[in-house]
């Protein structure tokens, strides 16, 4: 019989992003409240791609290896799975159960 540990595990912000990314430069001017058009298009780039990468920390962390949004496809699909093996969890009735189900599968 081994231990399990939980360690809860949140989603990354968009500064924990684009420094992850290797563009924490820009971060330097993101707190300045006079942005010019050249860094707010810089700044919309990066949230465009923090938006399709999303948050979780091992997208992330592939994203910022190799810089390939179709190549995490298998990422996505492993973390849905485990939505769907916990629902369970956080549901108390069975139609709440496949409720939450059909979301993680069509939405």
């Amino acid at each position: 019989m081994g231990r399990v540990d939980f360690l809860p595990v949140r989603p990354c912000s968009f500064k924990e992003f684009v420094t992850a990314i290797g563009k924490e430069s820009q971060l330097v001017m993101m707190d300045s409240p006079e942005v010019t058009v050249a860094f707010h298009e810089e700044y919309m780039s990066l949230f465009n791609q923090y938006f399709l990468v999303g948050g979780m920390p091992e997208a992330v962390q592939h994203y910022a290896d190799r810089r390939d949004i179709l190549s995490m496809n298998h990422i996505y699909a492993r973390l849905l799975r485990a939505y769907m093996d916990d629902v369970e969890k956080y549901t108390k009735t069975s139609k709440m159960t496949d409720t939450v189900r059909f979301i993680i599968q069509n939405g």
